[in-house]
């Protein structure tokens, strides 16, 4: 007996032939085979699916790989595998930013040279996105030297003459007295503000955290005067631990050739 062909590997390398090259079209002459002869369409078959494939594209990580290689960079921003390697450093994150906040997003590179102005933040994540902060108003200064740093209101020993504490990383630099008459010193760019209690009773500066100086007795038995520095100025409380008899209190201010004028019922200054 003749070998006869085995039909169902021709009618596979037909479906695979249809597959590998769909758009081709064959005619009924195209596929006359000699009963007499023996094909071995088994690794016909096999070398034609190797080769369809090529190799370089049989790597699971080819779309990382290609994605990462085609990246544009922006200014100030770093690669995916870079950052991935990266962990944000707490010291160097902003106080006006949360750091439980900016640890959950993912923050892990400051991209600084694309913040256009002093009210913007800008982090790069891990996964390589962009979170950006705008803020109201601006959280970052021009300092002396022309270079630009975040605002903080961190209260420092300062050695300075009448004064043993200052906040002075910032546009507006607040100088606490060591004694209370001497008064609060505030600086913005070359004019200067300086606010006195009225009052015959002197008090000393007691640091309560970073951001806190209180003075204890300014207007007697049972006050105190609180200062908490902010980014934008300084917010003062008035304490009194119990009725004092008294419920108006009076500062004096050194406006240094400042002019106060009143608009819509604000008080504000003017050179």
């Amino acid at each position: 007996m003749k070998n006869k062909l085995n039909f169902k590997k021709i009618l596979c390398f037909i479906l695979m032939v249809l597959i590998i090259i769909p758009n081709a079209s064959f005619s009924a002459m195209a596929l006359n085979f000699n009963s007499d002869e023996q094909i071995d369409l088994e690794s016909s078959v096999s070398d034609t699916i190797n080769t369809a494939i090529p190799p370089e594209l049989k790597t699971d990580g080819v779309d990382t790989i290609l994605a990462e290689q085609l990246k544009v960079l922006g200014e100030g921003e770093k690669a995916l595998s870079d950052l991935k390697q990266m962990t944000l450093d707490a010291t160097s994150l902003p106080e006006f930013i949360d750091f439980s906040s900016a640890f959950e997003k993912g923050h892990v590179n400051r991209v600084e040279e694309q913040e256009k102005n002093l009210n913007t933040v800008i982090y790069q994540n891990k996964d390589g996105s962009k979170s950006t902060y705008i803020f109201d108003y601006p959280v970052k200064y021009i300092d002396e030297n022309g270079a630009v740093r975040d605002k903080s209101t961190q209260i420092s020993d300062f050695n300075g003459r009448d004064y043993s504490y200052a906040a002075t990383d910032n546009i507006i630099k607040t100088y606490f007295p060591s004694k209370s008459n001497t008064g609060i010193k505030i600086e913005i760019n070359d004019f200067s503000i300086i606010t006195s209690p009225i009052s015959n009773n002197v008090g000393m500066p007691t640091k309560l955290d970073d951001n806190t100086i209180k003075y204890d007795g300014i207007f007697g038995e049972h006050t105190s005067v609180i200062y908490y520095t902010r980014l934008n100025g300084i917010k003062e409380d008035i304490v009194l631990n119990r009725n004092v008899g008294q419920n108006e209190f009076q500062f004096e201010m050194d406006l240094n050739n400042l002019m106060p004028f009143k608009c819509d019922d604000t008080w504000y200054l003017k050179n």
